[in-house]
């Protein structure tokens, strides 16, 4: 069973956060946790886990946790993994350093950079196993954040989820370069690079955009696209989950 130690730290924290909220002049018991994106998934994760009393508030701004409509379908859509993925990808990176994956010494022995290299082909993300009966929504015994607030297992009480107007502006600068009017070859070459290895086809998002390259440009549209299918896409899962209609 994955031990987690990451998402652990997490729950650490926010009972420090409780135990010494007077010190700092806060109320212990009105304790808001706010995270961005993979930072909004471990908020979804705290208000799925956290015991009762720990959390009064919080606040998911752009949440991760789910890949949208642009996910390649060699991985799961959900960024929390089952543990059989994670086994897979420590055995195949402790091959890769000439390890077993359960011997410690060897591994560390092995310098970082040589891991890390290993590492770089393999899936790793969280994995969460619970001890509750398992759910339709769940698979190879997790059960994502997701799929709980959907179910409504998680502590209800305020919450936003928010996002921005252009999540992926930097990351289209980083795929076509500063904002400018694209020519169609470059717009086409830019989603044809996006989408690879995903299950839309780019030609399809293209057409479904095509109005707003009419009213907004290509670099814009192109913009638009990366910012819906991931981050805006994984925000209003979330909001649709946590008001019930997810």
């Amino acid at each position: 069973t994955p031990q987690n130690f990451g998402l652990d730290d997490l729950l650490f924290a926010l009972r420090w956060a409780r135990d010494n909220a007077d010190v700092f002049g806060g109320d212990p018991q009105r304790v808001m946790v706010f995270g961005v994106s993979a930072g909004g998934a471990a908020v979804a994760h705290l208000l799925t886990t956290a015991p009762p009393g720990l959390i009064f508030a919080a606040a998911m701004e752009s949440p991760g946790g789910h890949q949208g409509w642009m996910a390649p379908g060699s991985r799961p859509d959900d960024d929390f993994v089952a543990p059989s993925v994670l086994a897979a990808a420590s055995a195949a990176t402790a091959a890769a350093v000439g390890c077993a994956v359960d011997d410690v010494i060897c591994l560390r022995k092995v310098p970082n950079s040589d891991i890390i290299t290993a590492a770089e082909g393999v899936r790793f993300a969280p994995s969460l196993v619970r001890r509750r009966p398992a759910n339709p929504l769940s698979a190879d015994g997790v059960e994502t954040p997701l799929a709980l607030l959907r179910l409504g297992a998680w502590q209800q009480g305020a919450l936003i989820v928010g996002g921005q107007s252009c999540e992926s502006c930097a990351a289209t600068m980083a795929l076509a370069g500063p904002p400018r009017n694209l020519t169609h070859f470059e717009f086409v070459d830019a989603l044809q690079t996006y989408f690879a290895g995903s299950r839309i086809a780019w030609s399809d998002v293209a057409t479904r955009y095509s109005k707003r390259i009419a009213t907004e440009g290509r670099w814009r549209t192109l913009a638009r696209i990366m910012s819906d299918s991931g981050h805006a896409c994984s925000a209003q899962l979330h909001a649709l989950a946590i008001g019930g209609d997810g």
